[in-house]
C-alpha cells in the first residue's frame, strides 16, 4: 500500500508541476505576448520575475 501511494505521490507533484508551468506560460504568454513560443523555460522565468519586479 506505501509503494502506490508513493507512487500516486510522485504522480501528483508532476501533475503540480504541470500545472504550475501551464499557468506560468499562459500569464507569460498574455504579458509578453507570442514570444514565449521561442523561448525556454528558463528565459520564459526570468522574463515573468522581471515583470514581477516592474510593479513593486
Amino acid at each position: 500500500v506505501c509503494f502506490y501511494l508513493f507512487i500516486f505521490h510522485i504522480y501528483c507533484s508532476q501533475s503540480l508541476h504541470l500545472l504550475i508551468w501551464v499557468s506560468l506560460k499562459v500569464h507569460l504568454e498574455e504579458s509578453l505576448c507570442s514570444k514565449i513560443s521561442t523561448f525556454s523555460p528558463y528565459e520564459a522565468i526570468n522574463h515573468w520575475l522581471l515583470d514581477l519586479s516592474k510593479y513593486r
